[in-house]
């Protein structure tokens, strides 16, 4: 039996105003990037569930730095404190938000750590290299939505360029279960 979509969105309209929906985990991973930026200021403005957490995920990659430790020390300081701001700056927007730094490959650390905080959640932002940059240092955002265990969104800095919040297109696809539920209360 298909069921009209109308009533469909009726059935989880009415679902999340009458607080049947869980709360959210959500992983939110950041670097000092205009992206990330974006990233943050879009969790900090969308009207989550209550009860919802955040933690904020940075990632320190140490082979970029060729093994001086004094320069990953003074990387991982930095991002601690990137961390720290941003999970301050969500305090103040109202929601609930630990700071993280974790070390290693941000591709895999960021999908490794999203299933056991049990994250239903993770947002990332777009750097947008292209071409050879691509090819040879990889998209973590690529690797995110390929390999996590929950839904990902990415958000890309230039939504936002023509200045001030401009409206999405968005497809949003539901199977009916309590994550497409939740997925869908986070955009109503």
């Amino acid at each position: 039996m298909c069921i009209p979509l109308s009533v469909k969105l009726r059935v989880l309209s009415s679902a999340c105003e009458s607080g049947v929906v869980p709360t959210m985990k959500i992983l939110l991973a950041i670097d000092s990037s205009a992206a990330s930026e974006v990233a943050l200021n879009e969790v900090a403005v969308r009207p989550w569930p209550p009860g919802t957490t955040v933690e904020v995920l940075g990632v320190v990659d140490p082979s970029h730095f060729l093994d001086v430790p004094q320069l990953v020390e003074k990387v991982t300081q930095r991002t601690e404190e990137l961390v720290q701001r941003a999970a301050e700056r969500l305090g103040a927007s109202g929601i609930e938000a630990t700071p993280l730094v974790l070390s290693g490959d941000p591709k895999a650390v960021i999908v490794d750590r999203a299933g056991p905080m049990n994250a239903d959640f993770v947002v990332v932002g777009a750097h947008g290299s292209t071409g050879i940059q691509r090819f040879l240092l990889g998209s973590v955002a690529r690797a995110v939505v390929r390999f996590s265990p929950c839904s990902v969104e990415v958000v890309r800095a230039r939504m936002r360029e023509a200045g001030g919040r401009r409206g999405m297109k968005v497809l949003l696809a539901t199977d009916g279960s309590e994550c497409s539920l939740k997925g869908a209360c986070s955009l109503a």
